[in-house]
């Protein structure tokens, strides 16, 4: 069988790889708990949107001074940001985080 150009997908089509999907997805809870957009969460933090876009996503991962800053700003433990421990955080943005709710 022989391939046709058709048949072969673009470079928008293949995904990359993700290699910190987890930890983006628990930063996109973090920011839905607070009710913040990107841009929003990006300026606490003092990053540009599409760096936060980058961690969000799973493309990166935020260095040590970045996550150092969201701890300060939202309450959050390192151990939840880099290994998803919940045990430290405060109860009531660990029960929105996990009823995918806003905190009051």
């Amino acid at each position: 069988m022989q391939l046709r150009a058709d048949m072969v997908p673009s470079m928008s089509e293949v995904s990359r790889p993700r290699p910190h999907a987890p930890m983006g997805r628990r930063l996109r809870q973090i920011r839905d708990a607070h009710g913040l957009s990107q841009a929003s969460f990006a300026g606490r933090i003092a990053v540009k949107q599409h760096t936060y876009n980058g961690w969000e996503t799973g493309a990166r991962q935020p260095n040590i001074d970045n996550a150092l800053r969201i701890r300060e700003e939202f309450g959050i433990t390192l151990d939840f940001i880099f290994a998803g421990d919940h045990t430290g955080l405060d109860l009531r943005l660990w029960d929105a985080i996990r009823h995918n709710r806003r905190l009051k």
